[in-house]
């Protein structure tokens, strides 16, 4: 019980600093003395988030970010299930028969979620840059675009 406490302190304390280093790049961006396109907005600058996404550069840093709590809620997650005893559930009664199809509504609604949110990311994406993300060349070296 004592090391499930510690794991999931550690967790959080994990994305408190991810969190919070995001937050320091955030405040402190080249964008502020530099004109490179790599740090300006004229490449990409969303309005929908416009703190975190407001230059490639920031798209890269909020993706990272976002990569790195993904990877920290999953290793909360397969703690969880390590440390849990698993055996099958048989939804015999009523009862658990409901809780049975609740849960599927459930994780489906968050699915859907997340696909709603991931398509309408990604048209507000396509929608705010003067990049053509269409080319999978590298050439014309362009950092903006590599970036994104």
């Amino acid at each position: 019980m004592k090391s499930w406490r510690i794991s999931l302190l550690a967790g959080a304390a994990c994305a408190v600093a991810i969190v919070a280093a995001r937050a320091l790049f955030r405040l402190a961006s080249p964008a502020d003395y530099t004109t490179w396109e790599l740090f300006s907005g004229s490449a990409y600058a969303s309005p929908t988030a416009a703190p975190l996404l407001s230059s490639p550069f920031d798209f890269f840093l909020t993706a990272l970010a976002g990569a790195a709590l993904l990877l920290v809620s999953l290793a909360a997650v397969e703690a969880c299930r390590v440390r849990r005893a698993m055996h099958r559930i048989v939804p015999d009664t009523p009862i658990r028969r409901l809780a049975f199809v609740v849960t599927h509504l459930a994780a489906g609604a968050l699915v859907l979620t997340l696909v709603v949110a991931h398509r309408t990311f990604v048209s507000d994406t396509i929608a705010n840059t003067a990049l053509d993300l269409l080319q999978f060349s590298l050439h014309p070296w362009n950092t903006a675009r590599l970036a994104l």
